[in-house]
Formats: structure tokens, C-alpha cells, sequence
């Protein structure tokens, strides 16, 4: 589910050893939160990664390729409600 408003965007990151990733985060694309963010979502992909291959550095770069808008169902979004 997510919040009515905020935008989801599918977002490919490839990794230095040239493999790639895709994480989807949900925000604006403000740089300072939207970086942020993306940054959370790629620690804990290449985390997933270096479970299934020991072989991994303990950190690698990556780049940004591309942002995609997903786009969600009517029935799969959740209305804020007000107290």
C-alpha cells in the first residue's frame, strides 16, 4: 500500500562489478531527501547481495540509471485519515 500523494518510482541502480539492481522508493524527487532515500534502499539491496555472495566487498559504488513512475491501482492506495 501507499500513501495517496507520494509518488513510487521503480529506480535501476548498476553496481560497480556491472551488475544490476532495482529498488523502489516512494517520495518526491527532491535531491536532498530523494538521495537519501535511494541510498537507504541501495545499503540494504547490496546487503541482500553480499548474503548470497561472500565474495563481495564491503562496499561497493553504484550508479543511478533511471527513475520509472509506477503506477498503482486505485484499490492499493490507503487514504490518510485525520484524527
Amino acid at each position: 500500500m501507499t500513501v495517496l500523494g507520494l509518488p513510487q518510482w521503480q529506480v535501476v541502480l548498476r553496481w560497480d562489478d556491472g551488475v544490476r539492481s532495482t529498488v523502489q522508493y516512494t517520495g518526491s524527487l527532491w535531491i536532498g531527501p530523494m538521495s537519501q532515500g535511494v541510498h537507504q534502499l541501495a545499503l540494504a539491496c547490496y546487503a541482500q547481495r553480499r548474503v548470497t555472495d561472500l565474495g563481495l566487498p564491503r562496499q561497493m559504488s553504484y550508479l543511478i540509471l533511471r527513475f520509472t513512475p509506477v503506477h498503482i491501482a486505485v484499490e492499493d492506495v490507503t487514504l490518510p485519515t485525520s484524527a
